[in-house]
Order: C-alpha cells, then sequence, then structure tokens
C-alpha cells in the first residue's frame, strides 16, 4: 500500500462522521422549512420535532440501505410519513 492510500484510508471514520453531519444539517434545513405544524404552547418544541424526524429518517434509511428489508423506496417513504404525521399529534411550540 502506498503512502498516499494510507493518509487517504485513515481519516474515513471522521469523514463519514462529517459526511453525516453534513447530512443531519441538511434535513433538518428541509424539515424546518417544511414543517407545516404551527407554534402552539401544548405540543413540543418545533426543535425537537425537527430532532425527531431527522432522526427518524436517518434510522429508517440507514436500516433499508443496509438490507433491512425487500420494501421498495415507494413503501418506505410512504410508512415513514404515516409514522411521522401521525407520531406529531400537537403542534410544536417556538
Amino acid at each position: 500500500m502506498c503512502a498516499t492510500t494510507r493518509i487517504f484510508m485513515a481519516p474515513w471514520p471522521a469523514t463519514a462522521a462529517i459526511a453525516l453531519d453534513s447530512i443531519r444539517q441538511v434535513l433538518g434545513d428541509v424539515v424546518r422549512a417544511e414543517l407545516t405544524v404551527g407554534a402552539g404552547k401544548a405540543g413540543p418544541p418545533r426543535e425537537l420535532v425537527v430532532q425527531f424526524v431527522v432522526g427518524a429518517y436517518m434510522a429508517v434509511a440507514t436500516w433499508w440501505l443496509e438490507g433491512g428489508t425487500k420494501l421498495s423506496p415507494c413503501q418506505i417513504d410512504a410508512m415513514f410519513q404515516r409514522l411521522v404525521t401521525k407520531g406529531i399529534r400537537h403542534p410544536p411550540t417556538a
């Protein structure tokens, strides 16, 4: 193995963590922009809802990509949407 390859291979865990953090940030921005539930005193804080949706999405996507199911992307999306929208019953607070 040449020195260049060792240098390139060594930071992989750090690079993966940076990539995953970037994906989480982008997803968070998308969820914040598309979250149509209004702010209210009865519901959870808005950022908690954002983190819940992003975390759930990342978990489902990882499970699906690692071969946890033979379901199609459309089936996974429909199930995820149903779970998330039914899970957010009260409007989040600001």
